[in-house]
């Protein structure tokens, strides 16, 4: 995808790409130009590279849309040689303080098909089982009688070469 897509602001670095409960979406990771911000992020966890990816949603019109998506990718346990996703975060039309959670530790994760390239390419295929949650970071309260959503795809990206020095 060209950077005029998403303005001249913008760069895009990857996609997820997927359903959520049947319904296609495309949510991009971008470069913020002008901010020189890369919403595709490498930390260093426990010596291990673990992978932060904030999208948002390039809607079916060609414009990026107000919905984001949120994942969370690092290795199961210290010294590990495979990764899983820890916890995806979907903010839909209901806004910043009730998104939809999906977390590995409750088992509601899971990715196959990891791939992480020499020259940054990061891959992989994932679902997520997302419950309604309400609050701010660190007071979730899970929202029971509300419904949850179900999301299956993937994202393909280049991670950006300021942020390759933490693969190492």
């Amino acid at each position: 995808m060209a950077a005029q897509d998403v303005g001249n602001r913008y760069q895009v670095l990857g996609a997820i790409e997927g359903e959520l409960d049947g319904s296609p979406h495309r949510y991009l990771a971008l470069l913020d130009t002008e901010k020189d911000r890369s919403f595709l992020s490498v930390n260093r966890l426990a010596g291990q590279p673990s992978f932060g990816i904030i999208t948002r949603e390039f809607t079916a019109e060609g414009k990026l849309g107000r919905s984001m998506m949120v994942v969370t990718v690092e290795p199961p346990e210290i010294g590990a040689n495979s990764f899983h996703v820890t916890r995806v975060r979907l903010v839909d039309g209901e806004g910043l303080k009730r998104p939809l959670r999906a977390l590995a530790d409750l088992g509601q994760t899971r990715i196959s098909d990891f791939q992480l390239g020499e020259d940054g390419q990061l891959a992989f295929a994932f679902e997520a089982d997302f419950q309604r949650y309400a609050g701010s970071a660190g007071k979730w309260e899970l929202q029971d009688s509300e419904p949850g959503a179900h999301f299956v795809g993937t994202f393909a990206g280049q991670i950006p070469e300021g942020e390759r020095d933490n693969l190492k």
